[in-house]
């Protein structure tokens, strides 16, 4: 008996949503008890956003603020707090980056190796 090839590449996608659901939980801001100022300066940038002053990082001429402009548009259509909204939306431009660096790969397994790597980064490459 012979497993339908689409079944058997679709398998693949449960433990990749479970990495990204494991990941989530372990480091969104809203779930994580290391909240520090490098992710609250999105929440506060999304939350009282003004444009196009705040295009980028308060008293920055540098490094582009994506993550408060979506956020802040987000805010004006989810009901949810601020900190909740720039997890969310963190998670969504991760995922959408994950699904770019995924399709150039062909091999199931390969594609969940690189969620593990793109999702869990070792303890070395976390903020102590």
């Amino acid at each position: 008996m012979r497993i339908h090839p689409r079944f058997t590449d679709s398998l693949f996608i449960l433990p990749i949503v479970c990495i990204i659901a494991l990941s989530f939980r372990a480091f969104a801001p809203q779930l994580s008890p290391g909240l520090n100022s490098d992710n609250a300066i999105h929440v506060l940038m999304a939350y009282d956003l003004k444009l196009p002053d705040d295009l980028y990082y308060w008293g920055q001429n540098r490094l582009g603020s994506l993550i408060p402009v979506l956020g802040h548009f987000a805010l004006k259509v989810v009901p949810l707090s601020p900190v909740q909204v720039v997890g969310i939306v963190n998670y969504v431009v991760i995922t959408i980056a994950y699904c770019c660096f995924a399709s150039f790969l062909s091999r199931p397994f390969s594609k969940i190796l690189l969620a593990t790597v793109f999702f869990l980064p070792l303890r070395l490459y976390q903020e102590i």
